[in-house]
């Protein structure tokens, strides 16, 4: 089998010193959001040049 770790930090030991490393990326929340803030604007730009009958 192959190890696989599942944790989500990384550490090492350095002498009598433990170093902990986060290792996930952290996730850029703010450029998602302002993505799809975006998106509906333009959606709502569409919507009002529909003209109903």
């Amino acid at each position: 089998g192959k190890v696989i770790s599942s944790a989500d930090f990384d550490f090492y030991i350095d002498e009598d010193i433990i170093h902990v490393v986060e290792s996930k990326l952290t996730k850029n929340h703010g450029d998602y959001f302002l993505r799809q803030i975006l998106k509906f604007e333009e959606m709502i730009t569409q919507l009002d040049k529909v003209q109903f009958d």
